[in-house]
């Protein structure tokens, strides 16, 4: 869709005791989406069970009822400083009749907790803050728990891992209502890479500067991935032997190092489908993939659909 085409309802849950930082990111990100794209792509509003709300020094006002939120609305959980004790059943209400009526649902950081007292999480995948792994073990075991990716999408419900991590959860949301360009633009007003997906590990370990030379790596990658690339030839730039390379950049970036250069010539190449005419075969060839028969099958893999029908899906006739 383009962003002309739709406007979302997207309302951010506020309860006392919120985490500051993960209401920020969840309602700048999506401002700066709205201010990106040049005509509104979502309604920000915050929702709760009291009109006011309070987080240390920080007092949300104008907070709007609960019973708003919409059917075809996306609903934000931030965490809370204290998530394993929260027991309003007023907002777990809330936010169960939300799910039952057809509403997205995405946590950040362990708002994932509100999202299992509540039930919406039961028999379904999900992460959340490794702190708070322990407590779902106890007394949430019918959530699979995922405990080293940075965000889970379940369809309706989206659940990330700590703080930073709901940044990539926002960008997932915005390229999935409105495309990789506008969260491209997104990533670039908030300094940080669209390439991070899912699977990147929560926690790292660096062991002197090898993590230094695998984001050395993936820079290189960024700038000639358009080019025939093998894993030799990436670990010899990277001084490593094509073993040493894989296993590290398995450990700090979650996926190999062929895998995360395919994903990221489909990001490419999904760009230039949303923001230009090129036909298939001269996109397979820009974004590094040799044959159109290469092309289609990772396209497929990677985004769920051919790469025309994400054409016709995210592409308007408009540059963002």
């Amino acid at each position: 869709m383009g962003c002309e085409s739709t406007l979302i309802n997207l309302h951010i849950l506020v309860v006392d005791g919120f985490v500051p930082y993960d209401l920020a990111v969840a309602y700048q990100m999506f401002f700066v989406a709205t201010k990106e794209c040049e005509q509104p792509s979502y309604n920000i509003q915050f929702v709760g069970s009291q009109g006011q709300v309070q987080s240390d020094s920080f007092i949300i006002g104008n907070v709007q009822p609960l019973s708003t939120i919409g059917a075809k609305d996306t609903l934000i959980v931030p965490g809370l400083y204290t998530p394993t004790t929260y027991d309003d059943e007023n907002v777990l209400r809330a936010i169960r009749a939300a799910y039952q009526q057809g509403s997205r649902i995405a946590s950040i950081c362990n708002g994932s907790l509100l999202l299992a007292k509540s039930g919406v999480l039961d028999g379904k995948r999900a992460t959340s803050h490794w702190d708070v792994f322990s407590e779902f073990e106890q007394h949430h075991t019918a959530v699979d728990l995922l405990r080293d990716v940075l965000y889970v999408d379940e369809g309706q419900v989206i659940t990330s891992a700590g703080l930073s991590a709901g940044q990539d959860l926002c960008l997932h949301i915005i390229k999935s209502d409105f495309g990789a360009t506008l969260a491209n633009k997104v990533a670039e007003r908030f300094v940080m890479p669209l390439e991070r997906g899912f699977s990147h590990p929560q926690l790292y370990r660096p062991v002197y500067n090898v993590l230094n030379d695998i984001q050395r790596v993936q820079l290189w990658l960024s700038h000639n991935y358009h080019k025939p690339i093998t894993l030799a030839e990436i670990a010899e730039h990277a001084c490593m032997t094509s073993r040493a390379l894989t296993r590290n950049f398995n450990k700090y970036v979650g996926q190999s190092p062929m895998m995360w250069l395919r994903e990221l010539r489909v990001q490419r190449a999904q760009i230039l489908l949303e923001t230009t005419t090129f036909n298939i075969n001269v996109i397979s060839e820009l974004s590094g993939f040799g044959t159109v028969v290469n092309f289609r099958i990772a396209f497929k893999r990677y985004a769920g659909c051919s790469p025309t029908e994400w054409r016709c899906r995210y592409n308007n006739s408009h540059v963002l």
